[in-house]
């Protein structure tokens, strides 16, 4: 009876040594922050708070500041910055879920900042930060998901279909009118340095500079008037190539041929696909609000907020 006794005592020992010793240690060394982790699955009863469970810190606040500091200045308007803060703390926190598909963005840090503003580093922190604190938790939603908040710099006047850039139905990636965006720039080359820049990349290529322009044939095209492939000779570009090949901004070009040489005029700068920055600026400009703005190129989503 004794020794069964012993055996009880020895487990109950053990039991709470197991189950209040790491406990007692963790609250003596300091190492709890229960901001490591947080969990909005009971935070709130109001619609407009989407149950998420990420890590979320000061590196998130740390991170939108740094790549507004590269995108966007600091003396635009302030609901253009509260727009881009929205999509990068969207960007930050799909690409932290291990979601996101989007190429990587690099924030600049606290010492570039330094070095880019010089004498106004402190003005334009702070002009970031009240954008940050002013949309604080906001992020983009399509049927309560986070969405790929993609943008480029200038469309042609129209933007794009997801599904003609990514070849995968993206709903909320859907052209609209841009009307902002007017913007051509034109790039020159001789029927050599064309048939140089194809030998490079294409070694096999047939193609030659006699009737140069018969070589040439636009296969196909986009609804947004987007070159989707192209056809030099006996190789056919895709989008992709064809930008890379001639160092082109924007696969919205007209092709023109002027004797020995060949000029692109290119409409809009970028992919085309989702948010227009020119135009968001000018429309932000003439008083429309960030929500607005973003639900106008991201169709049918909600700005919703995440809760600590």
């Amino acid at each position: 009876m004794k020794k069964l006794q012993n055996m009880l005592l020895y487990f109950f020992i053990l039991f709470g040594s197991l189950i209040f010793l790491p406990t007692f240690i963790v609250l003596l060394g300091d190492q709890y922050n229960k901001n490591i982790l947080f969990d909005i699955s009971n935070t709130s009863n109001s619609d407009d708070v989407i149950n998420f469970e990420l890590s979320y810190n000061n590196f998130i606040q740390d991170q939108i500041i740094g790549l507004l500091a590269r995108e966007v200045n600091y003396t635009e308007s302030m609901e253009y910055l509260k727009l881009n803060a929205i999509i990068f703390r969207t960007y930050l926190l799909k690409t932290q879920s291990g979601q996101g598909i989007l190429a990587k963005l690099f924030p600049l840090s606290i010492d570039e900042m330094k070095k880019k503003f010089g004498d106004n580093y402190e003005q334009a922190y702070s002009v970031y930060l009240e954008a940050i604190n002013a949309t604080e938790d906001l992020v983009i939603l399509y049927n309560d998901e986070l969405i790929e908040p993609v943008y480029h710099t200038e469309s042609s006047g129209k933007t794009r279909n997801g599904l003609d850039v990514y070849g995968i139905q993206i709903d909320y990636l859907k052209a609209v009118d841009s009307p902002f965006d007017t913007s051509i720039t034109e790039l020159k080359y001789t029927d050599e340095q064309i048939i140089t820049k194809l030998r490079n990349n294409f070694p096999n290529i047939i193609i030659n500079n006699q009737y140069l322009s018969d070589q040439i044939q636009i296969i196909e095209v986009d609804n947004s008037g987007y070159i989707k492939s192209i056809q030099f000779g006996s190789s056919i570009l895709d989008e992709s190539s064809f930008l890379q090949t001639f160092g082109l901004t924007s696969s919205n070009v007209d092709i023109i041929f002027q004797g020995n040489n060949i000029l692109f005029r290119q409409h809009g700068i970028g992919s085309g696909v989702g948010l227009s920055q020119n135009s968001a600026k000018e429309y932000s400009n003439i008083g429309h609000t960030y929500d607005v703005i973003l639900k106008y190129y991201y169709y049918n989503t909600e700005i919703k907020k995440i809760a600590k």
